[in-house]
């Protein structure tokens, strides 16, 4: 009876821990393992990814709010210039010419507005946009402006840049330079290949208007004030446009007097 005792309570006991290892053991708590090293890593990188499209995006929406409080800086500038075209005509009684005006002056103002749409353009789009200005800026001068456009053949015309660019450097040169100009108004618009980036280019906007303010000995109306806000805000839009793009005012070679020089990458068209 003793060996029987013996067998029974060594396989109750047996019975009990095969029990335990499996139903009980299982529900104890067990301490906490650490995550594999591979998961760590992933996590990581998809925190990193997520925070740099984040950043991508208030930089985008920085751009675009900076980019449009130019332009509402520039419209009025460029609406007040137009209107007083028109209003000189009208006032000399020159109706039929004062209708002309008014027409090249809506398809600018349409190119202008369209700039919230369509930031940008084709250079030569622009090219075309500063020909209708320089013949209403004509008018405000009342004589004609001996003009010349000259892009070089390396030049990829299609190349797309900020819409509108030129408008006040040549506005600048229409008013602050040509206005005061006993002899022949005379403006070169001219476009070079620049090998700084891929589709780079350099514009150069040159007239034998009075000069900068350093090349006068007698004190005239010069490129101050009211231009030098609107050239100041050219160079922000440009610096939008591209970080080491660049734009400045400096003395031309005879018979020019002032050079305005735009240097930047033109952008490939969307496809």
């Amino acid at each position: 009876m003793n060996a029987i005792g013996c067998i029974v309570g060594f396989l109750c006991g047996l019975l009990g821990g095969v029990l335990w290892v499996r139903y009980v053991l299982p529900m104890a708590p067990r301490p906490p393992k650490d995550p594999p090293s591979w998961l760590e890593r992933h996590q990581q990188l998809r925190h990193t990814e997520a925070m740099t499209t984040s950043q991508s995006k208030l930089d985008a929406q920085r751009h675009e709010v900076q980019r449009q409080t130019l332009h509402l800086h520039l419209s009025p500038h460029f609406m007040f210039n137009a209107l007083s075209s028109v209003q000189w005509q009208a006032a000399q009684g020159k109706w039929a010419n004062a209708q002309s005006t008014l027409a090249s002056f809506t398809h600018l103002w349409n190119k202008h507005w369209s700039v919230h749409q369509q930031p940008f353009h084709s250079l030569q789009e622009e090219l075309e946009s500063m020909g209708q200005c320089v013949a209403l800026e004509s008018v405000r001068l009342a004589r004609p402006v001996d003009w010349q456009l000259k892009v070089s053949e390396a030049v990829f015309t299609e190349g797309q840049l900020p819409a509108l660019l030129l408008q006040p450097a040549l506005e600048n040169a229409m008013w602050h330079g040509l206005a005061h100009l006993e002899g022949t108004p005379k403006l070169l618009i001219e476009v070079l290949p620049l090998n700084d980036w891929p589709c780079g280019v350099e514009i150069r906007l040159l007239d034998n208007g009075v000069g900068l303010p350093s090349q006068h000995v007698v004190p005239t109306p010069s490129r101050h004030g009211s231009a030098s806000v609107g050239l100041d805000l050219v160079r922000q839009k440009l610096t939008l446009a591209h970080p080491e793009a660049s734009f400045h005012l400096a003395p031309a070679t005879p018979p020019w007097t002032t050079a305005a020089v735009f240097k930047l990458p033109l952008t490939l068209p969307e496809t």
